[in-house]
């Protein structure tokens, strides 16, 4: 088990996966930077959350890069052993399938957002226009 303190990075994006990262407490953001330079949230983690189990099993580097939010505390576990070990439970294996699951939900919202140019920000902008004018 290992700790980090606030914005510390735990990897970058483009670096070789090495362990499995298992929050324990705290936040994690993954990030990637767009062409212009701008930060794009892909997600939040916090306990009991995997992160970025992708790249070990597609054995890809890393496609963002991952900031501690808070304090965080973690397991980094060796991949290799993961596999051997525990993914020949069903229950375990079922887990890693829920969690990516959640992620592709969370990385299709973020894409829908991106594409459109939503931001929960632009939503309440629009609608304090729309009020302002009198059409809600």
């Amino acid at each position: 088990m290992k700790s980090y303190p606030p914005g510390n990075i735990l990897f970058y994006a483009g670096e070789r996966p090495r362990r499995l990262h298992l929050i324990k407490s705290g936040v994690v953001r993954v990030v990637k930077h767009d062409t212009a330079g701008n930060e794009i949230v892909l997600a939040h983690f916090r306990a009991d959350d995997l992160v970025a189990e992708a790249a070990h099993f597609e054995n890809i580097p890393y496609p963002a890069t991952a900031h501690c939010v808070t304090d965080v505390t973690l397991y980094e576990i060796d991949f290799e052993a993961f596999k051997s070990r525990l993914l020949s439970r069903p229950d375990v294996a079922l887990g890693i399938i829920h969690s990516l699951t959640r992620k592709i939900k969370r990385l299709d919202t973020v894409i829908h957002r991106s594409q459109i140019g939503l931001t929960p920000e632009t939503v309440s902008r629009i609608l304090r226009r729309f009020k302002a004018l009198g059409w809600v």
